[in-house]
């Protein structure tokens, strides 16, 4: 099987070292990744990928977001692909509104958020409709890109609403097939969605060497200093990393406070994640 996901990743990495070097092989790369993409299109959306001799049209909503965030406005432009109309009928196929209980197991309340995937794959699937945190923060993303500002602003509120004592879920429903061949997990906590909903809200396309680092700037009164010699690209890298280190001290703090009797044992586990 051949991803049309890993190709638009390869795309926005190659891209991105052509912009920083000017290096023809570079240049090469990022272009053979750009025809695989621009032959994945079925003229309505990305396919998922190539399988067994022929195109995977399951519909993935990452990867229609992705390759807004990747290649852009213009870049999608010049394949004939209208970025804006991209972005509304992946929420016209993925979006929904369901039910969610926070972790403190009060009320459930109605929440709208990107599914994985449209009403076909959750048939194939054989589930009912769940939202994605993480897969929404990339709509937000996008929306910024091409400044459809209310959209940012309705899923950002969305994901708000589901935030419990600073964390957030990975999907609205849990132990679930997304639909792409993984289950959802059965934890109502995060890290990658809460790592995504950051880069979200500080505007941050990690596809794109267009914007100026927020990301360094919120951890600069921390005593962090990026190696010396070290490039923007691992400037970026370490500042990421080092949300990762501060979410998983918030999480031992979290465990420290409860009277959980596998305390012992969750530490440890959230230790291997620094």
């Amino acid at each position: 099987w051949y991803s049309t996901e890993h190709h638009i990743d390869t795309y926005a990495l190659f891209n991105m070292l052509y912009t920083l070097t000017g290096k023809e092989q570079y240049r090469d790369a990022k272009e053979r990744a750009l025809n695989w993409i621009k032959s994945s299109w079925n003229g309505e959306y990305f396919n998922r990928g190539f399988r067994d001799g022929k195109w995977d049209t399951v519909f993935a909503t990452d990867v229609q977001l992705w390759a807004i965030m990747a290649l852009g406005e213009g870049g999608l432009k010049s394949l004939g692909i209208d970025a804006r109309k991209l972005l509304k009928a992946t929420i016209e196929k993925a979006e929904v509104t369901v039910k969610y209980r926070k972790q403190d197991q009060g009320d459930y309340k109605e929440v709208t958020l990107l599914d994985y995937t449209d009403k076909k794959g959750r048939k194939i699937a054989d589930r009912k409709e769940m939202g994605s945190v993480e897969w929404t923060t990339f709509a937000i993303i996008a929306a910024n890109m091409l400044d459809e500002k209310e959209i940012a602003k309705r899923y950002t509120e969305s994901i708000e609403s589901i935030s419990y004592k600073g964390t957030l879920p990975y999907a609205t429903s849990q132990g679930q097939q997304t639909g792409h061949g993984w289950p959802t997990p059965n934890t109502k906590t995060s890290i990658i969605s809460h790592l995504w909903f950051e880069l979200a809200k500080a505007n941050q396309n990690p596809f794109s060497l267009e914007e100026k680092s927020q990301i360094k700037q919120k951890f600069d009164n921390k005593t962090y200093k990026p190696q010396a010699g070290a490039d923007w690209i691992g400037y970026e890298t370490q500042d990421l990393m080092r949300g990762v280190l501060d979410i998983t001290q918030r999480l031992k703090e979290q465990i420290m406070k409860s009277n959980r009797p596998d305390k012992e044992k969750l530490l440890t586990i959230v230790a291997t994640l620094e």
